[in-house]
């Protein structure tokens, strides 16, 4: 190499170094193709040694322009492009090189230059989301595309960033590209939320930001995109065929939405709806709800405007429709098939058994609705469709399943004694075993306290099991375990840091390691010294009971350490076995120590007292112990146990507030009004053998309707159900609330708990029904009624039809004034119409008549009737 070349190197060098970027781009521009390999080595081996905060800096963007003029061959200098726009993007988002620096490639062949610009452009199809490609690059491809004079890409990735940066509507007129690529970026998957996004912050900015000039106004995407066929540039039927193929191509709801509000602002034409018939009976078949709705408004058009739609097509979709779950869409559905059988064109013996297909819904207003249909053309059709039709009569609910086989003139099927479906009856299981290991008890210990618990000091179902480990595992091996507990950090123990020193498994392990002394622990929780209307609270006083013993765990296990606890479960609703007692306080004798106070009271409360001749020999074996627990748990057996009594209306246990420690004497006290949600699965664990008196308290405390968010707590119904003792008298109004208050979230376990206590014959249907119709949703006033209309759906398509009858007989007379219906009284009545004549039960209910006698045609005056006249013929078959 010359000595002059050598200085014309050092001298682009020293730019690059400087960051003067016009000296860099006038010398790189003099660069021969022999030099462009070495002066690449330079400027790589610069930039590898810049630190990273450099990139976007002078000498960073002079060091990309000088490379990017070194770069032999446009597949080179795109990876050089994209790789130093990945190191701005990583360290500067908002750096960009400059697009003006492209000059350097001015004398490039216009080939090349245009390949590059396809190069860069293919490199968007590999960016996450819509328009976004390699941001770093983006504004360098239509530059290039206006140096190379090259075609336009058409790749999907420069499509959407073309749509992203096209500006106003008269810039999209204005361009001859527009055409090719807005279809190409309306087809790509995130277009629909780009265009809701941009509409929806078009409201805001439009007036601040956009555009003032009327000849390229900023618009809304979907005023322009209509705009646009308006004028010509975009194709009118292309667009609509993009949006019909976006919508039977589905997706995320709001990607679907744009293009279903884009085909309704287009005002498709009667010819438009005709010639894509196909399409909306696919859709109106298989797309979501409101996509379906709008498809089946435009096969409604072309009936109406008697443009006919193929009867092979129209019955073909008719039993797709009238199969989806959608009341509403089966309905609509149902009348636009009442609307073509009325006009010529369309024969009854195509429709009328794809009609039949409705006998099979859920809803007995939709079947009522199917049949009318049937019955208005049936003497139209063949003999082949009538058969179809009888056929699909048995899918019918019984009431109307009698009606049609009358007017048909056929045999009634033979009716079998009706059996009632009720799962078989559930029972507790045994506890997960406690972690016996010191590696188990960390493990256990981390996920008490892990980053997605609410409160590292709260009580889990695993709580009990995990605190038992800790103890068990501090007796074998203490200097083990507190080494490996010592590196656990308790970020999320909120308890601690609102109440220190905290509570739960966190402060035993805390107390182990040293971070927390024996002399922090007060004697009570602090909110259980606080005025005495708190005392009283159940969920504080039960919440204190966790809390006391965790802490007297903490005392004891740095003294006198008892080798496991007393009150640990046997089973899944916490109750202990009476010989599992036994012999641990056997284990505690042996070795001379004392019980815990608050775990021997929990132990009580939990254990199952002895039955039968097996009672006298437990007693003996406790007493026999010579220990002060021991001489206890035997007056425990040997008495009448845990007896609720009533005193002013509510219900105490005298042997718990006089005989146990605090916090569990203040449990057998009358407890207050509770301003927290019910913690079912913590309440049962406590008093496993109460589930009567639990239920009673979570009634009278007002927990079931804390905010009207009882679905917290009736997804644990079916653990109340498993537990011992009594059900009581208020199980009715429990599961009441929980039909009423229950979330999605939680219905499954209300459906579990309420048919769990009808199988065990604990539940009295009518009576649960008639607490139903009082339970005010918001407990405020104006009284507000419940909507049950799925969960008791849910509960009858179990099979268990006896059972929602009896709550809806028990309901009813309460929903059926006004002022107190719901809003799906109607879809009530015809829910109760099927389940009482599909059981075949009878009765009365008040205040059916003045409903069914009502003047009017509503959903809930035709059930009324319905209802009345099922009742009236069943009684009539009873009396005969």
């Amino acid at each position: 190499m010359t000595a002059e070349r050598m200085d014309y190197h050092e001298a682009l060098l020293d730019a690059v170094r400087a960051g003067d970027l016009d000296l860099t781009g006038t010398l790189a521009r003099k660069l021969h193709d022999a030099d462009r390999k070495k002066i690449l080595a330079a400027i790589r081996k610069f930039v590898s040694a810049l630190p990273p905060d450099q990139a976007g800096s002078p000498a960073f963007t002079a060091a990309e322009l000088a490379g990017l003029a070194g770069q032999a061959t446009p597949a080179a200098a795109t990876q050089w492009l994209v790789a130093m726009g990945r190191r701005r993007q990583r360290h500067s988002w908002y750096s960009l090189m400059p697009a003006e620096s492209l000059d350097v490639l001015s004398g490039r062949d216009p080939a090349w230059l245009g390949e590059l610009a396809h190069l860069l452009a293919a490199e968007l199809d590999k960016g996450k989301g819509f328009g976004g490609g390699q941001r770093p690059i983006n504004h360098l491809i239509r530059p290039l595309i206006r140096m190379s004079g090259c075609a336009t890409p058409t790749n999907p990735g420069y499509a959407a960033l073309w749509m992203v940066n096209s500006g106003g509507l008269g810039d999209l007129r204005a361009a001859p590209e527009t055409a090719t690529l807005l279809p190409i970026a309306l087809e790509m998957e995130g277009a629909g939320a780009y265009i809701e996004g941009h509409d929806k912050g078009y409201v805001e900015g439009a007036e601040k930001h956009g555009s003032k000039d009327p000849a390229n106004p900023s618009l809304p995407w979907k005023e322009k995109l209509v705009r646009l066929t308006e004028s010509g540039e975009l194709g009118r039927a292309v667009l609509i065929d993009l949006c019909v193929g976006r919508l039977l191509r589905g997706g995320r709801p709001y990607e679907v939405r744009c293009f279903r509000s884009l085909l309704e602002s287009l005002r498709l034409t009667d010819d438009d709806i005709a010639t894509r018939a196909t399409d909306w009976a696919r859709l109106a078949a298989d797309a979501d709800a409101p996509t379906a709705s709008a498809a089946m408004g435009f096969l409604r058009r072309m009936v109406d405007a008697e443009r006919p739609v193929d009867g092979d097509l129209l019955a073909d979709a008719s039993r797709d429709i009238l199969a989806r779950p959608e009341k509403a869409l089966v309905r609509t559905h149902l009348v636009l098939l009442g609307r073509a059988l009325d006009q010529d064109g369309y024969p009854p013996s195509e429709l009328l058994p794809a009609v039949a297909v409705a006998f099979g819904h859920e809803d007995g207003a939709v079947q009522e609705q199917a049949w009318k249909i049937v019955a208005r053309h049936l003497a139209a059709v063949d003999a082949a469709a009538r058969t179809r039709i009888v056929e699909a009569v048995p899918a019918l609910t019984p009431d109307l399943r009698d009606k049609v086989t009358a007017d048909l003139g056929v045999a009634e099927p033979a009716d079998e004694p009706y059996r009632e479906t009720l799962p078989p009856i559930s029972s507790p299981v045994r506890a997960a075993a406690t972690p016996l290991t010191v590696a188990e008890v960390v493990q256990g210990v981390v996920a008490e306290c892990a980053a997605d618990s609410p409160d590292a000091a709260a009580w889990t179902e695993d709580s009990e099991r995990i605190l038992d480990g800790l103890v068990r595992v501090a007796h074998r091996d203490r200097a083990a375990l507190t080494e490996a507990l010592g590196t656990l950090t308790y970020p999320y123990d909120w308890t601690a840091q609102d109440e220190p020193p905290g509570a739960g498994v966190a402060l035993v392990a805390k107390v182990l390691v040293g971070k927390v002394g024996i002399d922090e622990l007060p004697a009570l929780p602090r909110r259980l010294t606080d005025p005495p209307y708190r005392a009283m609270d159940g969920e504080t006083i039960i919440r204190g009971v966790w809390q006391m013993r965790t802490w007297e765990v903490a005392r004891r296990i740095t003294t006198d350490m008892p080798p496991f606890l007393l009150a640990t479960p046997s089973w899944s609703t916490g109750a202990v076995d009476a010989d599992v007692l036994v012999d641990r306080l056997a284990a505690y004798a042996r070795l001379n120590l004392p019980a815990g106070s608050a775990d021997f009271d929990q132990a009580l409360l939990r254990v199952r007292i002895p039955q039968g001749p097996d009672r006298e020999q437990f007693v003996a074996a406790a007493a026999g112990l010579g220990t002060p627990e021991g001489a206890r748990l035997a007056d425990w057996f040997s008495g009448e146990g845990l007896q609720p009594v009533e005193e002013d209306d509510r219900l105490v246990l005298p042997v718990v507030r006089e005989t146990f420690t605090d916090p569990f004497r203040r449990l057998g006290d009358k407890l207050g009004w509770s301003y927290d949600a019910l913690e079912l699965p913590r309440w049962v664990s406590t008093l496993p053998l109460l589930r009567g008196y639990v239920a009673a308290q979570s009634l009278w405390r007002g927990a079931c309707s804390h905010h009207g968010e009882g679905g917290q707590w009736a997804g644990d119904l079916p653990l109340l159900v498993q537990a011992d003792g009594s059900i009581g008298p208020c199980i009715e109004a429990v599961v009441a609330e929980g039909l009423a208050r229950a979330g999605e979230a939680a219905r499954p376990g209300v459906v579990e708990g309420l048919l769990q206590l009808v199988a065990r014959g604990e539940l009295d249907t009518v009576r649960c029904g008639a607490h139903l119709s009082q339970v005010n949703v918001p407990r405020l006033r104006p009284f507000t009624p419940p909507e049950v209309l799925d969960v008791l759906s849910e509960v009858a398509r179990t099979g268990a039809y006896a059972t929602v009858w009896g709550i809806l007989l028990g309901a009813l007379p309460g929903l059926l004034p006004e002022g107190r219906r719901p809003r799906q009284l109607g879809a009530l009545l015809s829910l109760a119409v099927e389940c009482a004549s599909r059981c075949g039960e009878t009765g009365s209910i008040t205040g059916l008549d003045a409903v069914a006698d009502s003047k009017g045609s509503s959903q809930t005056i035709k059930q009324a009737r319905r209802l009345r006249d099922y009742l009236t013929r069943a009684a009539e078959r009873v009396s005969s």
